[in-house]
């Protein structure tokens, strides 16, 4: 009886299982003691049971995905840098444009955020061994400034820098008059040179606008600036530094202390390198050489074969007058020479007034490089229009283009064009004085003519259609000649005449005696040169000479640097001693219009 109250029991556990199976196995596929049941609509490629090895296998490649997913993410994150904020707002903003379009990359606001840091450095620079500094071809210039008409041509880096750190001396020989040396900077300036030299202790220094600067070196209450290259400002003089000027095509940025870099480093050498290669040419700099421009405007050349210099090169050869200033001459883009004579075949060297040169003296025009021709001499007609024409044909054969005279009057109010590094330059000029044979008719070769005032109002009129076409004009006078340093009343008009047309340069080319000059308005005067290829009577101020090297830049005239020389041999111009060129300076400067 308990044995089949036992079966009782058993069997009535086993029919729900029983009747659960096969229920289960029509809506799907079951195994049961090793055998595949199957249901309706089960595929065969479903009919295989999934292995625990299979189960295994997926969950591990499921792993995996994600893994790579979590890695791909974190690949992802952008390399932090910062930048310094005295870095040139001009380069900065260029900086952060690149980087924001670089996904890869982002700026952060405080340096201890930054994977990588962009800074400015002394170009060359730095490695002080937890840090690598890599050079982003950026580069930002700044050189020495005072006063236009100060006597100092250079400082030393030394001295600057004693300066800085409060020895009041050290720049003394700037101040002409004794007075406390005083600096003006720019605030971005300023904090350079504090990075670069520390603070300053020298109360002597002043943080102002550009501006306020220049307006201070002209009432005397500045001495000296640091300058921008890009904001060079004509009215001040450049200086040299350590005997390097910043207006040196051939200067070695790593030997010039006021030459800074926009440096990248990071102790991740990896990264560092990294971000290189997705910043690659992104060149900039604040003194780009394809935009600069200099013009070299010198006094009277007279080769005449009568004179001293013509002797001296049928004696020692047609290149003996320019062997000791060939290097300056050839130093500019643009080497303007003002020849006053015809070339004139058997040139029979008859004296005063009658003058002419030997068509083989035109190969010392060739060696010092000539760009362009001046024609206002009033000695160009002295044989007559036909070696004025012959005159004209050698150069054209040379390539040189002429002005300020011609075939005829037309022809004397064709400006010289010429082009250099996107300057377009327009050179015009006028003889006003004469004589009446020298100047060019309607029908007939000679100087321009400009005694009358419908002349002054012809040239004016070119002038302004010259600078509405985009033009820098460079302007030159045949003037009456005076035997001083001073400018004449009425040539001081006629001068600023010009400038006030528009003409960027006014040089005087008649005067024998190197004269003052004025920076007037927007413009630049050199109302007299002096002689360079021409001797007179042995006067000091007859061998005093000046050559005036004009510097452009990204469109705009910025500098005038002028070059003293001394004629020797009465033939042969050459530099002059530092005591010469002070006794030069003071006398045009005495002489200037400041």
């Amino acid at each position: 009886m308990r044995l089949k109250n036992i079966y009782k029991a058993l069997i009535s556990l086993l029919l729900p299982v029983l009747f659960i199976i096969p229920v289960s196995c029509m809506l799907s596929s079951c195994t049961l003691f090793g055998k595949v049941i199957k249901g309706p609509g089960i595929s065969e490629e479903a009919e295989d049971p999934v292995s625990k090895d299979s189960m295994d296998e997926g969950i591990a490649k499921e792993e995996d995905e994600n893994k790579d997913s979590e890695d791909e993410a974190f690949e992802k994150l952008p390399v932090k840098i910062w930048i310094e904020d005295m870095i040139p707002e001009e380069i900065k903003s260029i900086l952060i444009d690149r980087i924001n379009s670089d996904p890869g990359l982002e700026i952060v606001q405080n340096s201890s955020d930054g994977e990588a840091f962009l800074e400015i450095v002394p170009t060359g620079g730095i490695t002080d061994g937890s840090a690598t500094y890599k050079d982003m071809n950026i580069f930002y210039i700044m050189a020495p400034s005072t006063f236009f008409y100060n006597m100092t041509d250079e400082i030393e880096w030394e001295d600057l820098k004693a300066w800085w750190s409060g020895d009041k001396e050290s720049l003394a020989y700037i101040s002409e008059d004794g007075t406390p040396v005083i600096m003006a900077l720019e605030e971005r300036e300023y904090n350079i040179l504090a990075k670069i030299l520390g603070e300053t202790v020298n109360e002597s220094i002043q943080v102002m606008d550009g501006a306020d600067i220049v307006d201070g070196f002209s009432e005397g209450s500045i001495t000296i600036s640091i300058t921008a290259f890009n904001r060079i400002d004509k009215r001040v003089k450049v200086l040299g530094l350590s005997g390097m000027s910043v207006f040196d095509r051939g200067l070695d940025y790593n030997d010039y202390p006021l030459a800074f870099s926009i440096m990248l480093h990071g102790k991740d050498e990896a990264v560092v390198e990294e971000i290189l290669s997705s910043m690659n040419n992104i060149e900039m700099t604040n003194r780009d050489m394809s935009k600069f421009t200099s013009l070299i405007m010198t006094g009277v050349t007279a080769m005449a074969r009568s004179k001293e210099i013509g002797k001296k090169m049928d004696e020692l050869g047609v290149l003996y007058p320019a062997e000791k200033i060939i290097d300056t001459l050839k130093s500019a883009d643009i080497t303007h020479i003002s020849n006053e004579i015809p070339f004139v075949e058997g040139c029979p060297g008859k004296g005063w007034p009658i003058f002419c040169s030997d068509p083989d003296y035109m190969e010392l025009l060739r060696y010092v490089e000539t760009d362009v021709i001046e024609l206002t001499g009033n000695h160009m007609n002295d044989y007559g229009h036909e070696w004025m024409l012959y005159t004209l044909k050698m150069y054209e054969d040379e390539g040189w283009p002429y002005f300020g005279g011609g075939k005829n009057l037309e022809d004397c109010y064709n400006p010289a064009i010429l082009e250099s590094n996107g300057h377009k330059f327009a050179f015009l000029g006028l003889n006003s004085y004469g004589p009446k044979y020298a100047w060019a008719t309607e029908d007939s070769p000679g100087c321009a003519p400009g005694p009358k005032e419908e002349d002054f109002e012809k040239y004016e009129e070119i002038i302004k259609g010259l600078k509405n076409q985009g033009y820098i004009v460079v302007f030159t006078f045949q003037y009456e000649e005076y035997p001083q340093y001073y400018p004449g009343n009425q040539q001081i008009i006629d001068f600023r005449r010009m400038i006030d047309a528009g003409a960027d340069i006014v040089s005087g080319s008649q005067s024998h005696y190197p004269m003052g000059a004025e920076i007037y308005n927007d413009g630049f005067i050199n109302y007299g040169l002096g002689n360079l290829f021409f001797n007179m009577k042995d006067i000091l101020g007859l061998k005093q000479g000046i050559i005036a090297k004009h510097i452009f830049y990204d469109g705009k005239h910025i500098s005038t640097i002028l070059i003293t020389t001394m004629l020797e041999d009465y033939s042969q111009p050459r530099l002059t001693t530092q005591e010469e060129r002070t006794l030069i300076l003071e006398s045009i400067f005495a002489a200037s219009i400041k």
